[in-house]
């Protein structure tokens, strides 16, 4: 538990004594009298102590001093301003060697212990003899949960039902043991036997207690080291050209080029660099040709390419925090000219480059398995397919042991920190497959904590491994406000960019074909500046017309993927302009398009039905400066015609500034088109 004592001025202060301090930083959550509940860094469950002394302004939520008395009694102190600072504003010192651990370390850990606690708590609702309603976030809970209430009386419950949405579950049990203890907006605990630490979480817990160590401090010491400390010399924005898989010649624009020859640069001085830009700028092609660029000059059969050249290759590691993205980033692959070389998606078994496209796959009864098990799942009940997804996700693991040793390998966040965590003396080919790479690239790095970022920065810190980041900043989700939220810090991508220390590449034309020769601007057709200009004063309409709009049924709704990445591009822009997220109403007029939105778009924004619109149209609600209406479907016949009339009801009845998407067609259809034409919509193809 010994705390290294902060400094008031890290970049100027001396080495942190090697003698044990003899205070402790905790997180008071809780306050009762005498009794206090908080968090330390060292322990994932909560301390429960009775106070010898505490300050006379004595909160939970903050963060105090610990001292324990010759009689071993707790006494509670206030932090000092720069102690405080040091653990909550960390980035804007210079935290490098041991004062990495000693404070760095210590911070991340404590806010995730804190995060891990609140996502296993749950409010009571409503209670009787035999239900209990629960409001809790969203966390993976099987059909029987044992609950601890506060006063640690333990619970069981059987899961009947459970309610999801972007701000959390509402769970409905049935009580299978007394419910004395329960009572409404009283907080319960999940039993830590219900419950997964995070794998981030377990990775910064094994280096806080020393059961692994890091071997390589470039990266941490350019992100946490002195502002401007390192020179970063300006990379080769010369024309880099490609071939797709048509053998047809593609020449990357010169930040897309600046980027790929950073990222091929062997220079041992820098381990990272932060490639970023909006929407439609070209960066999962950027991502795509960064690795095959490297996987295909270490092959022996590529012609012109030296010995040393071969020797710096590595494997590939493409990072993201979701399977979705990595879909989309193997189809990228797929379009590209690859040759022969390995590449496998471990995160996925349906998309491009999965186990199913192992040489040799159709004999395999490991892989016949795992096909039989897929196959199952597609008709199952839902309590079969409880009992179905392990032996899937077994079988799974086993056929990615046979892929063998591979050039390119795309894989989530989660799954590469669970591999890179097992057990180092046991046999696994992932994890040696993994610990080979030489360069990694995380995708959507502004969707990632800090806590997450150093997780994996530390699990990789091997010698010469170069770490590289690929965002966009503006849609980096809120953070919390409180002592929480300032101790899980800032977003990864803001964290490799803040002290300027490595280089940052930004993305602002999309690639083109050779035989153009000129950039092609990823705007659309008509510039959004007018309707920026006045959407303070709700006075404007627009609509969307999206080409190749194609709505996709999806059980007995619609979904439409190319009207929601044009909703997703139209935020973007919207936020740039300084349009706060909470001034955006998102209204959906299918309900399997909400859900989809609901994934996609900033968890900030708010997605709602046409029926809570409706519901809420004059309230203080439907105040926001902009309301965006997906139309989706672009058949107005056979179902959708009564969705479209109260869409466009609703639409007209508005007073904010209103943009509607939705086919082109709809210009020229009934009810759309008499709208349109009241209203004076604008016009913007898409």
């Amino acid at each position: 538990w010994e705390e290294e004592p902060p400094t008031t001025n890290m970049e100027e202060a001396d080495p942190p004594s090697t003698s044990p301090s003899p205070f402790f930083i905790v997180y008071a959550y809780d306050v009762s009298g005498d009794n206090v509940r908080f968090f330390h860094a060292s322990d994932p469950e909560a301390f429960h102590v009775r106070t010898a002394a505490r300050p006379q302004s004595f909160e939970p939520g903050r963060l105090y001093c610990l001292k324990w008395s010759s009689d071993d009694h707790p006494i509670f102190s206030h932090l000092s301003e720069q102690t405080a600072a040091v653990y909550l504003e960390r980035q804007r010192f210079a935290l490098t060697g041991e004062r990495y651990e000693g404070t760095v370390l210590r911070a991340l850990l404590l806010s995730a212990r804190i995060k891990d606690f609140e996502n296993r708590s749950a409010l009571v609702t409503s209670v009787s003899e035999s239900s209990i309603s629960l409001s809790m976030p969203n966390i993976p809970i099987g059909r029987r949960a044992r609950f601890i209430t506060e006063w640690g009386a333990p619970v069981d419950v059987g899961v009947e039902q459970v309610i999801r949405s972007h701000r959390g579950m509402h769970v409905i049990c049935s009580a299978r043991s007394p419910t004395r203890g329960l009572f409404k907006n009283s907080y319960v605990e999940l039993d830590s036997a219900n419950i997964k630490i995070p794998i981030s979480t377990r990775a910064l817990d094994d280096f806080f207690h020393r059961r692994r160590t890091v071997a390589d401090r470039s990266f941490l010491n350019r992100i946490y080291g002195d502002v401007g400390s390192y020179v970063n010399r300006k990379p080769d924005d010369r024309p880099y050209h490609l071939r797709d898989r048509d053998r047809r010649s593609l020449v990357m624009s010169p930040a897309q080029s600046a980027a790929i020859r950073q990222y091929q640069a062997t220079s041992p001085d820098c381990p990272g660099f932060v490639l970023e830009g909006p929407t439609h700028t070209g960066k999962t092609l950027s991502i795509t040709a960064m690795a095959v660029s490297i996987a295909t000059s270490r092959r022996e059969d590529t012609p012109g390419v030296t010995l040393s050249e071969r020797a710096s290759g590595g494997m590939q590691l493409i990072v993201s925090n979701t399977q979705r993205s990595l879909r989309e980033l193997a189809s990228g692959l797929e379009a590209l000219e690859v040759g022969n070389l390995r590449i496998l998606n471990v995160s996925d078994y349906g998309s491009a480059f999965s186990v199913s496209d192992i040489p040799g796959a159709e004999n395999n009864p490991i892989l016949t398995r795992l096909w039989d098990l897929k196959e199952q799942l597609g008709y199952a009940t839902k309590r079969e397919a409880e009992q179905i997804l392990p032996q899937l996700q077994r079988a799974h693991r086993a056929a990615v042991r046979l892929a063998g040793p591979q050039d390119i390998v795309l894989i989530t966040l989660e799954d590469v920190m669970y591999c890179m965590m097992q057990d180092p003396f046991r046999s696994c080919p992932v994890q040696k497959m993994l610990q080979s790479a030489s360069r990694i690239i995380i995708d959507n790095v502004h969707c990632v904590s800090e806590v997450e970022l150093n997780a994996l920065a530390l699990l990789h810190s091997r010698p010469g491994v170069k770490i590289v980041g690929v965002g966009d900043r503006s849609k980096i989700p809120p953070r919390r406000n409180d002592i929480t939220g300032k101790l899980a810090g800032v977003s990864a991508l803001e964290l490799m960019t803040m002290k300027r220390n490595l280089p940052v590449i930004k993305l602002r034309q999309a690639f083109t074909d050779e035989d153009q020769g000129n950039w092609q601007d990823p705007e659309p057709e008509v510039h959004l500046k007018h309707f920026f200009k006045g959407c303070q004063s709700g006075s404007n309409r627009l609509f969307v017309a999206v080409k190749a709009s194609r709505a996709m049924p999806s059980g007995d709704s619609y979904i439409n993927d190319a009207e929601l990445a044009a909703v997703e591009y139209v935020v973007g822009r919207l936020r740039q302009r300084g349009v706060h997220h909470d001034q955006v109403l998102v209204v959906a007029l299918h309900r399997a398009q909400l859900e989809l939105a609901k994934s996609r778009l900033p968890t900030s924004y708010e997605v709602i039905s046409l029926q809570k619109a409706e519901a809420l149209r004059g309230s203080r609600f439907l105040f926001q400066n902009v309301v965006i209406i997906m139309t989706t479907s672009n058949d107005l016949h056979g179902g959708s015609d009564e969705l479209n009339a109260r869409g466009s009801a609703l639409a007209s009845s508005l007073d904010a500034s209103t943009i509607v998407f939705g086919d082109s067609d709809l210009r020229s259809t009934e009810p759309w088109a008499a709208l349109l034409h009241e209203h004076r919509y604008d016009v913007l193809p898409y």
